[in-house]
């Protein structure tokens, strides 16, 4: 890609994607973007990052327990099981319109 795309790019609707990441997708799941170091837009680009671990949250000893920082697991998986009842389709949707 000769130009680095601005990011975050329009959205058309609450819960559609950008056109823009379908184009990028289709062309380069992984592209350098403006206000971030990289954008993954591909599925399997995503699911490698993820899974490995050079790319997980540096872990520090800290006075302050806030479970919104960002985690790891094991804690992060328990939290992430906690909330995901309130991230489905349904309430996602209702929450849109």
């Amino acid at each position: 890609m000769s130009s680095v795309p601005a990011f975050p790019f329009a959205r058309i609707g609450n819960l559609d994607p950008p056109p823009e990441c379908a184009r990028l997708r289709s062309r380069t799941p992984v592209v350098q973007v403006k206000e971030m170091t990289w954008l993954l837009t591909g599925y399997q680009e995503i699911k490698n990052v993820l899974a490995d671990n050079r790319f997980h949250i540096p872990t520090f000893e800290s006075v302050v327990d806030d479970p919104s920082l960002p985690q790891n697991p094991p804690r992060h998986t328990r939290l992430r099981r906690l909330a995901e009842k309130a991230f489905t389709p349904v309430r996602a949707s209702a929450v849109a319109t």
